[in-house]
């Protein structure tokens, strides 16, 4: 059937119609997706800028974080270099002053090397013993700073039972002499308490979680105070200074950041790790800059989009299903969850703003040497009205030309800028330049921090003029004590030097007294010696009674000077050190007996009885030199017949103990005149008697027992006596005990014939 033009012409409208349709529809298509990846895009760009966030403001709280614990670590260094020199001595005051002044410091305390406890703040464990606990075994070594741990000992020292226990952070520093000479361990205890209070403050104030993990990847301290816990495994695959969605063991995915540096690299033994997270859904804890958050999403322009979206949406819907308006309803979700997260990102950066202005820490943020931002602290350590007065500047303009050790601050500028390039982080001290034109010496700990809009370095100041001035002042007084050793060396060199001289000319004048003594001795014993000889044959011719008188004078004379004669030259034999002793066996009592005979001439005009008695239960034979203990005996004895007009002399002989040695004790005992207090101070020194007028009564040269004394000391042995006046006299000798076997006899005690 032939084709009506009016159907072909309705064909034709249907099919230009569908191509229409089909073209438009196309159209549609393109702009709901390009509406879509648009807020791909936007989605995943503000993902990375929430990184970015989350790695600066953990960067900034870690470094206020690290900073605290910095000045808890050099006010404990500062302290142990002041107990090693002791400037005040006091050392408590010291240790005292630590804890009582502002800080985080809980208890201080100075150990010795045993590792008992010597000074402590309050007193608290002093005399404990803590040479077991790491911090003291470590600080022996060199400084040392350590984890988290519960300190057992103090809190069953306090008495505190049933509750959380006690929790520090340690720090230790060996204490060392002027000279170099370990003396202890000076050791620290930091609140953790403190540390979590921080943390929580960061939680409330910045919108994320600041954690610190130890050298085994457990955290060691937290804003929940519940330490202990792994981290998670997947932390490992992230790099410092990257963020990544990591799940946690809370069952909750977190962006999570490793920072990069904490602050502490250069404190010994610390390990620690600083992990930051915040959670996507309460986003507010990410910072954007508000000069990018316009270009980012506006909320109006969104609305007026979704609108037009949804109007199109509306028709292809009649058209081509739901399928186009499931695109649409995503697109709207997406999009109204971005604006909430741009005004909660708003409202963040506000908060942080306001924060970072109020804080009483100097920070600054700088680029390519100038300052970026700078806080209202920062402003007033360098002496500007504001903030926007320092903004701005380069750094070399509030720098002088030449830092504290020489260098020129330009030239020392390349060397930290190096370091900052291969380490992302330095520390040094630096004078600045305050707006008055002085110089202030500060401690900057910089930090290099990357984020998508490059690379910034924070800076945190602290002023360290106190330090330096304490500084000095310990090098002061070190130099005045190194000038006052110096000066008090040198004066007992000169008075070694003097003593050294005196002793040689004491000891030349002593030489050449002994080489006279023993010359002169020499020179009068011979003619004496040959002059008693003559007058003993003389005695023996025919003589009236007047000449044997003269002669038996003269023989009696002669003798007495010959035994002077032979004291001196003991003397001199002795204090030269050549008077040989002789080690021989022999009988005792033989000997005792013989001994005490010998004096019985020069009593018998006297009314004296002579007793001798020897202990039944000393050995028969001793061994010594029976010349020089017959010596002794016999000055004993001839002082007793002397001064004894009538009464008693008795020789004893026993056995005694004395400061856990044996010893045979030779006792002279009489009834003569005895000696007063004062007369027994001048016993036993050389040409010493009791007084002048006994020396004239009695004669004598005041020699015997002075020889008496140095021979005992010869032989080991000593000698001593008691005496009252008017009551008598005893003297006895200690010779050491040699046992030898002991023959059965009886006591030998009598009276002289």
């Amino acid at each position: 059937m032939p084709v009506s033009i009016t159907s072909r012409l309705s064909w034709r409208a249907w099919r230009n119609a569908s191509v229409t349709f089909a073209l438009f529809c196309a159209f549609l298509a393109l702009l709901v997706a390009g509406q879509k990846l648009m807020v791909d895009r936007d989605i995943a760009l503000r993902a990375e800028v929430i990184k970015d966030a989350v790695t600066v403001r953990a960067q900034g709280a870690a470094l206020a974080f690290a900073k605290a614990l910095r000045e808890d670590w050099a006010r404990t260094e500062w302290t142990a270099a002041r107990l090693g020199e002791n400037l005040t001595g006091d050392r408590q005051e010291m240790v005292q002053s630590l804890v009582s002044s502002p800080g985080r410091v809980s208890w201080a305390g100075f150990a010795d090397l045993t590792g008992h406890v010597v000074v402590a703040s309050d007193g608290l464990l002093v005399g404990a013993d803590v040479s077991a606990r790491p911090w003291f075994r470590s600080g022996l070594q060199g400084p040392y700073a350590g984890d988290a741990h519960e300190a057992l000992l103090l809190q069953k020292f306090l008495g505190i039972s049933g509750s959380e226990p006690l929790r520090f952070l340690d720090f230790a520093v060996p204490v060392k002499d002027s000279d170099g000479v370990l003396e202890g361990v000076f050791g620290t205890h930091i609140d953790v308490d403190w540390a979590q209070a921080y943390l929580r403050d960061i939680a409330e104030t910045m919108g994320l979680d600041l954690l610190l993990v130890d050298g085994s990847g457990l955290i060691s301290i937290d804003a929940t105070a519940n330490p202990g816990k792994p981290m998670p495994r997947d932390l490992a695959t992230l790099s410092p200074g990257q963020a990544g969605l990591v799940e946690w063991s809370d069952g909750g995915a977190y962006y999570t950041v490793l920072v990069p540096q904490l602050g502490l690299d250069d404190m010994p033994s610390f390990g620690w790790r600083v992990v930051a997270r915040v959670d996507p859904d309460a986003i507010s804890g990410a910072m954007v800059p508000a000069q990018d958050m316009p270009r980012l999403l506006d909320g109006e322009t969104t609305t007026l989009t979704l609108q037009v979206v949804f109007a199109v949406l509306a028709f292809l819907a009649v058209a081509m299903g739901a399928a186009a308006a499931f695109f649409g309803f995503r697109a709207r979700r997406a999009t109204a969850a971005t604006g909430t997260a741009l005004q909660r990102l708003t409202t963040s950066e506000q908060r942080f703003l306001a924060l970072f202005g109020k804080a009483s820490l100097p920070i600054v943020v700088l680029r390519d040497n100038a300052y970026k931002t700078v806080n209202a602290a920062a402003a007033r350590l360098l002496g500007y009205a504001s903030p926007a007065d320092l903004e701005g500047k380069s750094f070399f303009d509030v720098s002088p030309e030449v830092q504290s050790d020489g260098l020129r601050s330009i030239d020392r500028a390349k060397g930290i800028e190096a370091e900052l390039d291969t380490k992302g982080s330095a520390r040094f001290d630096w004078l600045h330049c305050k707006a008055d034109g002085t110089t202030i010496p500060l401690d900057v700990i910089l930090t290099v921090v990357k984020t998508g809009a490059g690379a910034d370095v924070f800076a945190v100041w602290t002023d360290v003029t106190a330090r330096r001035r304490a500084e000095d002042t310990v090098r002061s007084y070190q130099t005045m004590l190194e000038q006052a050793v110096a000066a008090r060396t040198e004066e007992l060199e000169a008075t070694s030097s003097a003593l050294r001289e005196a002793k040689d000319q004491s000891d030349q004048l002593a030489k050449m007294r002994s080489n006279f003594l023993a010359t002169m001795s020499h020179e009068i014993r011979g003619p004496l010696n040959s002059m008693i000889g003559f007058v003993e044959l003389a005695s023996d011719g025919r003589l009236n009674q007047q000449q044997a008188g003269f002669l038996a004078k003269a023989l009696q004379s002669g003798r007495h000077l010959a035994a002077i004669v032979d004291d001196v030259l003991d003397l001199t034999r002795v204090e030269a050190g050549r008077l040989p002793l002789e080690d021989v066996a022999f009988d005792l009592i033989d000997f005792a007996h013989a001994t005490f005979e010998a004096i019985e001439p020069s009593l018998r005009d006297k009314p004296v009885e002579l007793i001798f008695d020897v202990c039944p239960d000393l050995p028969a034979t001793i061994t010594a030199d029976p010349l020089r203990l017959r010596q002794i005996l016999m000055n004993y004895l001839t002082n007793a017949a002397k001064f004894t007009e009538r009464g008693e002399i008795a020789l004893a002989v026993e056995q005694v103990d004395v400061d856990d040695r044996t010893f045979l004790r030779f006792l002279v005992e009489d009834t003569g005149i005895g000696l007063r207090p004062d007369q027994k101070e001048r016993l036993f020194q050389n040409f010493s008697q009791a007084d002048v007028s006994t020396a004239r009564l009695y004669g004598g040269s005041g020699l015997g027992l002075a020889i008496c004394q140095q021979l005992a000391a010869l032989m080991d042995g000593q000698v001593g006596f008691a005496s009252d006046a008017g009551q008598g006299s005893r003297f006895w000798f200690d010779l050491p005990y040699q046992d030898h076997v002991a023959e059965d006899r009886t006591a030998f005690v009598g009276t002289a014939p």
